[in-house]
């Protein structure tokens, strides 16, 4: 017959994605990324898991609706409340609302994980094989 393994004992679980990055499934959408935003280490076309339970804090990278768009920004509360843009750098000084009335930006929800195709970041910059 034999023995069992020591080992048996030490066997893993499989990682889940849903489990790892989904705190709140009925709050968490998935969202592409329609530009690269390498300062947040955004590739385009990466998924975007966002959580529209989380709050939002200083630097926290956001999906909010400016002028009637969903834009991913990064939230900047100190010394003025304002949304940065990754690619430029450029602030702009923003009235953050809590409901879906009145002027002002609404935050859609945080960004929790970012999930990249690595390969989108692939050079070559050896013409010689």
């Amino acid at each position: 017959m034999g023995f069992p393994s020591p080992a048996a004992d030490y066997v893993e679980r499989p990682i889940s994605l849903d489990e790892t990055c989904i705190a709140r499934p009925a709050s968490t959408y998935l969202i592409r990324a329609d530009s690269t935003l390498i300062v947040a280490g955004i590739f385009k076309d990466a998924l975007l898991i966002v959580d529209a339970s989380v709050k939002p804090v200083h630097g926290s990278i956001v999906v909010a609706e400016v002028d009637g768009r969903r834009v991913v920004r990064r939230l900047q509360l100190y010394p003025a409340v304002g949304l940065e843009r990754l690619d430029t750098g450029y602030i702009q000084l923003v009235d953050v609302r809590d409901d879906d009335t009145g002027a002002g930006v609404q935050i859609f929800g945080v960004v929790t994980y970012c999930v990249n195709d690595m390969r989108a970041g692939e050079w070559d910059d050896s013409p010689v094989m």
